[in-house]
């Protein structure tokens, strides 16, 4: 990895967190819950500030990653990319010897995130279903952004291209690892790449921004050293910019957050800011691919100290198809339903269930706060036991105002629980609560678009 390389990347990775953290603008109201995350945004933006220095951004990529280690399970797929980017990132910082190695850490982190994001989606209900996570965004979007369909033929036009959204979103991810393996269609694979994302996060309210941003990180390290110095010479013109539009995110989010603007103007403005970013990226990529290439050397060895960030990855990525996981494993908005005894996927067993916990559920049958935003903390519906347990123990990503009382049914009998109050003498060790993470089983699960 080059100094031009690494200057590039570790931007991105900035921008990314940044973007990644004012996704989910609520930890604003429960800040005595959740300082580590301001602590670790200050970082970051004085690792943008200083795109120079190496210290700055081993403190950014340290800090980021411990606080990911924290609020394990409940880390959304894109913090778990930037997590092992940002350790990639550090590697390079750190020992020079090894920085080719990380680059090549960071471009097969890519294949692995797009291989089961594609693997993923090989189910019936993403492919040929109108519940389809891919159909019901598309919808959304062009509703959001006033092109929905009005006309009874402009519905049927609509329909079709709903109904094969799923397909030509796995196709994509598919063809997107052919073209960055192959050196030639580099260039293109990172610009397709680029624009497939952008397509991606229409959603404005979803926000699917995070990830897209997430992302950038390991689609550019892609490109070569003489490469990423043209991208890096066109930045520094905007560096000032793009640093006063991250910079603004976070405070329009505590606007938001203090209601001093309304949520629908923080997303749209949000989606503005970030619209700029990525179009300029987009463009810039896009102009790459009318210079000519320059030859760069670069050994393909893993090398054995980073092996781990890519087996980190494929576990998450695996673990689905485990038992270990059904949330934040690499399957996100994929309508992926594995269970003991049951599958919607085309080619892949029903999950062997490793651990046994997800054949330990329980049916949640009421949910009880004089909050009225805490009563939709959890939904109705039958979990894994241990999903339960990690909700009344505060380690998700829910955040609630005041107490929360569930009621449950679990091998036939009733039970009552509240949120960070003692939890039941048979839940699963701390251990397992802190490495496992399942969202809804049984009939219908499938069709909860949830990462």
């Amino acid at each position: 990895m080059g100094a031009s390389q690494l200057k590039l990347l570790s931007t991105l990775w900035a921008v990314g967190v940044v973007i990644s953290v004012n996704s989910s603008w609520g930890w604003l109201h429960t800040l005595s819950d959740d300082w580590p995350l301001l602590v670790s945004l200050l970082i970051v933006l004085g690792a943008l500030s200083f795109p120079d220095s190496t210290r700055v951004l081993r403190a950014a990529a340290l800090s980021f990653v411990f606080l990911m280690l924290w609020y394990l399970p409940a880390v959304p797929n894109h913090r778990t990319v930037l997590a092992l980017s940002g350790c990639a990132l550090l590697v390079a910082s750190c020992s020079p010897r090894n920085a080719s190695r990380a680059l090549w850490t960071l471009r097969w982190l890519a294949v692995v995130l797009y291989f089961f994001a594609f693997v993923a989606k090989l189910n019936s209900t993403y492919l040929f279903s109108g519940s389809s996570c891919a159909s019901v965004f598309l919808r959304e979007a062009l509703q959001l952004h006033g092109i929905a369909p009005l006309s009874a033929s402009d519905h049927t036009a609509a329909s079709s291209a709903f109904s094969t959204a799923g397909v030509w979103s796995a196709i994509s991810e598919l063809v997107l690892i052919i073209l960055l393996v192959i050196r030639k269609t580099r260039r293109l694979g990172v610009l397709l790449g680029i624009a497939f994302h952008i397509l991606l996060a229409t959603h404005y309210v979803k926000f699917f921004a995070n990830f897209s941003g997430a992302t950038f990180v390991l689609l550019l390290s892609w490109l070569d050293e003489p490469d990423c110095r043209r991208l890096v010479d066109r930045l520094r013109y905007w560096r000032g910019a793009l640093l006063s539009i991250v910079v603004s995110l976070p405070i329009v989010g505590a606007l938001a957050a203090c209601g001093l603007i309304s949520p629908s103007f923080y997303f749209i403005l949000r989606y503005v800011f970030w619209s700029v970013y990525a179009w300029y990226l987009l463009y810039a990529a896009m102009r790459l691919c009318f210079t000519k290439s320059e030859d760069s050397v670069c050994p393909s060895a893993l090398g054995i100290p980073l092996l781990s960030l890519i087996a980190i990855a494929v576990a998450f990525g695996i673990s689905p198809y485990l038992g270990a996981k059904t949330r934040s494993g690499i399957s996100m908005y994929s309508n992926l339903r594995v269970e003991p005894g049951y599958t919607n996927h085309l080619f892949l067993p029903e999950s062997p269930d490793i651990f046994g916990m997800m054949r330990d559920s329980a049916t949640v049958t009421a949910v009880h706060s004089q909050e009225e935003s805490d009563k939709s903390a959890l939904a109705l519906g039958t979990y894994p036991f241990v999903t339960i347990c990690s909700f009344l123990a505060r380690m998700d990503e829910v955040r609630t105002k005041g107490p929360v009382e569930i009621e449950f049914l679990r091998h036939g009998q009733a039970a009552r629980a509240t949120r960070g109050g003692p939890l039941p003498a048979d839940c699963p060790h701390w251990t397992w609560r802190k490495l496992l993470l399942f969202g809804p089983t049984g009939e219908g699960s499938e069709n909860a678009c949830i990462w």
